[in-house]
């Protein structure tokens, strides 16, 4: 059933999807947030059983529609479902645990307002946690680094988009819907057994389609995590479907060889594909995840290994301890990782409102926006449980 937005909601701009698996109240808590924004939510849900009361609704001016496709694999096909559903001008995608705050999401959209070579637009990353009970955020690695991709030559932008290995940079951002629907064209049904490849597909057609840089305001929240790959999934793209992948994306050479591939109006397009075959291959190809496999075998061979030698070296003098001194030892050796660990985060780790004030260059909505989604979090850890929490909020 897909749900139909009434009229007084038609200044909505913003259609939000939220997949979800196996974690219906996390799924739910989003709307808390959402409440009363000018937006649509699209939930689409590959949990076994599906919510009952969630196949649409609204609180205030934000609306939703619910759609169940039961299993982990419909991944891919809950994401293109989502995309035929989307009715407004711009849409973002967001896991059911995290957060992109309303003042970000705004920010973004009015940049694409205008500035039409960009492809999609988002501002600053950050990760939620926890420490003696206080929230607070810290950088999330890598992804928090200022970044952009504006090299004009598109095939430049994707050899540095996939060497530097920061694909969720890109895919929670703000999309145009007309882009997406030109992405659900392209996208090969058989492809996904495992996210990699999905997100191979989507930041190739991102990069080589338009420009991306970080905008410099919160936007982003990590909180938890995205649902991981299957056990059993493969971790390199095959000859087969890097073949695949390439061609298709390519065929964004025909339909814009002047714009979209400006560096190559002198080439062809199988010039094109092969090009993009090479830059996969280099960062996704079996040989180069064999060489990352390698490094990581070492790795998790050799740890267990200095564990064990350091237990066997402390035992004989642990065994002589008398029980209290033993309890002593521990204590102290408690108090010292705390302090250590502490000496480690303060640097990076910072109270939301903190981050909120650091960083939104004096505009007070984003620090009601961060100290909301604060609450929220606090007062529902583990999500919404019951629907009657939910409805309460009308």
């Amino acid at each position: 059933m897909v749900y139909n937005m009434q009229n007084k909601h038609a200044e909505t701009r913003l259609t939000i999807i939220c997949l979800s698996y196996e974690r219906q109240p996390m799924m739910r808590r989003q709307l808390l947030y959402y409440s009363n924004r000018p937006l649509h939510v699209i939930f689409a849900d590959g949990s076994a059983k599906p919510w009952a009361l969630g196949y649409q609704g609204s609180i205030g001016t934000l609306t939703w529609e619910y759609f169940n496709i039961t299993g982990y694999d419909s991944y891919v096909n809950r994401i293109a479902e989502s995309i035929s559903r989307v009715k407004t001008e711009y849409v973002a995608f967001i896991d059911d645990e995290e957060c992109l705050l309303w003042t970000g999401l705004r920010r973004a959209m009015d940049f694409l307002d205008i500035h039409s070579e960009h492809i999609c637009a988002g501002g600053m990353v950050c990760m939620a946690g926890a420490d003696n009970g206080k929230s607070f955020v810290s950088p999330w690695g890598r992804w928090s680094v200022p970044w952009s991709l504006t090299d004009p030559d598109p095939l430049n932008r994707f050899a540095e988009m996939s060497g530097a290995e920061r694909t969720g940079n890109l895919y929670y951002q703000v999309f145009r819907r007309k882009d997406l629907e030109h992405y659900n064209s392209i996208i090969p049904t058989f492809l996904y057994r495992y996210l990699s490849g999905l997100e191979i597909l989507f930041t190739g057609f991102l990069t080589l389609s338009g420009y991306w840089e970080m905008g410099d305001y919160p936007f982003w929240i990590r909180n938890g995590g995205s649902v991981a790959n299957p056990s059993n999934a493969l971790n390199y793209i095959s000859e087969e479907e890097m073949r695949d992948v390439s061609q298709r994306l390519s065929s964004l050479y025909d339909s814009n060889p002047s714009g979209v591939f400006r560096a190559f109006t002198q080439g062809s397009k199988e010039a094109v594909a092969n090009a993009i075959y090479m830059i996969i291959d280099a960062q996704w190809g079996k040989e180069a995840q064999m060489k990352k496999n390698n490094v990581s075998t070492v790795t998790s061979k050799w740890l267990p290994e200095f564990v064990l030698i350091m237990i066997r070296k402390l035992l004989p003098l642990v065994k002589k301890w008398t029980p209290p001194s033993i309890v002593t030892f521990l204590k102290h050796l408690i108090t010292t990782l705390k302090r250590l660990k502490g000496a480690r985060q303060d640097p990076k780790m910072m109270a939301f409102e903190s981050y909120a004030l650091r960083n939104s260059n004096g505009n007070f909505l984003v620090l009601q926006d961060m100290l909301l989604i604060k609450s929220i979090w606090e007062t529902y850890p583990k999500g919404v449980l019951e629907d009657k929490d939910l409805f309460a909020a009308k």
